[in-house]
């Protein structure tokens, strides 16, 4: 707690918010859909309850020439227990995902209404793309 003086003979306490904390996983194996998509997925926990938006990108290198590349952006509830959380990234380069090694890179933020601010965390991970199962 903090107190500050606010005029003489007068005190005033404020306490001090901690700031959100996220933990963020990213599970090291992941999906290569046959239709040529990505499923990645993990975890995510917080300090507090809040909508946490996760962005973030999954790259696979197929060869030189052949890169396989996504975007993908959710959101998810979190809170003090950890959130799964999956998403199905579609190859914005027109080369399919296939089974291999690929990295994903996410982004989670989430706003503190106890404090006003915003706090984000980054996780990159090589993730294994095995084929999904008809």
């Amino acid at each position: 707690m903090l107190l500050l003086p606010v005029a003489l003979g007068t005190v005033l306490a404020a306490a001090l918010a901690a700031p959100l904390l996220i933990d963020l996983t990213v599970f090291a194996r992941a999906t290569a859909g046959h239709d040529g998509t990505a499923v990645v997925g993990g975890t995510v926990t917080c300090s507090a309850e809040t909508l946490v938006s996760l962005e973030g990108v999954v790259v696979e290198a197929l060869n030189r020439s052949n890169v396989a590349v996504g975007t993908f952006a959710t959101e998810v509830l979190c809170g003090t227990t950890a959130t799964l959380w999956s998403v199905t990234v579609t190859s914005d380069s027109g080369v399919p995902f296939r089974p291999g090694s690929a990295t994903a890179d996410v982004v989670a933020t989430g706003f503190d209404p106890e404090s006003g601010t915003f706090s984000g965390v980054q996780g990159l991970a090589l993730v294994r793309l095995t084929r999904s199962r008809r």
